[in-house]
């Protein structure tokens, strides 16, 4: 579903570049993350992948999609209509959910569908409420978003962007605006999403929510991806110093699990 290779990204007037060389690829339907410290490069990579972002060199393949480097550019209407392909094949949960504030829950959920994908509001409605009940929230339909909690919240704008059928999701940084007991919450509503074969990626510094709902976990430190690998091995038994740090003292001095 997802392929990244030699991705390089370097803004104007910086020493080195942000991204340096990071290549990787997953399969339909997995559930990954991207973890790394502040600076590492995981917000860069995420508006990359999702289409916002230029970059340098490299590649990215999204359902077959391929979108290249500024070195390799195709014409300016090719690369128009691969990064509008992109786009609509990748959706964004934000870090501050994004929710319009004076729309209900059931109005966020249909203003894309009717308006960019250009769906009757009876069947974009209909498909919201199955979504709701999908994260949860059947009953929040008709709630506006100042009656929702933190991770209410990050559920409706998690099936917001469903509503939009990607087929992939990616995520950033989704519990950083929560309280501690909230998180359990999104991690189990990432996990419920697997039925659907939807490809997701989080981007996050949150070693627990990594740990809770991934599958695979990618490390990434100045720009590169310094090792990855199911949860289990990345985070219990870390090869890398980058990664040590991530978990703190125990394991930056070489304690055990």
């Amino acid at each position: 579903m997802i392929e990244v290779r030699d991705l390089e990204k370097r803004y104007e007037g910086a020493k080195e570049p942000v991204l340096k060389g990071v290549s990787f690829s997953l399969e339909t339907g997995a559930l990954a993350a991207i973890l790394g410290s502040s600076g590492a490069g995981k917000t860069t990579l995420l508006r990359c992948l999702v289409g916002l972002e230029a970059f340098d060199s490299g590649k990215i393949t999204v359902d077959g999609v391929e979108v290249l480097g500024q070195d390799r550019l195709p014409g300016k209407s090719a690369r128009a209509e691969a990064l509008r392909q992109l786009r609509s094949r990748v959706g964004l949960v934000f870090q501050s959910f994004e929710l319009f504030p004076h729309l209900s829950v059931l109005e966020n959920l249909t203003l894309a569908p009717v308006l960019v994908k250009g769906l009757s509001r009876n069947v974009a409605e209909d498909r919201a409420h199955v979504l709701l009940k999908q994260v949860g929230l059947a009953e929040k339909g008709s709630a506006y978003p100042d009656h929702l909690s933190g991770g209410q919240k990050q559920r409706v704008a998690i099936a917001r962007a469903l509503a939009v059928e990607p087929r992939v999701l990616l995520y950033d940084e989704p519990t950083s605006a929560l309280d501690p007991s909230l998180k359990h919450e999104i991690a189990e509503t990432l996990r419920g999403l697997k039925p659907t074969g939807i490809t997701q990626i989080v981007v996050t510094h949150d070693v627990p929510i990594a740990r809770e709902a991934a599958e695979i976990v990618f490390v990434l430190d100045r720009g590169r991806i310094v090792e990855s690998g199911p949860p289990s091995s990345v985070l219990d038994n870390p090869r890398e110093e980058a990664t040590r740090r991530l978990l703190g003292p125990s394991k930056s001095n070489g304690g055990g699990a």
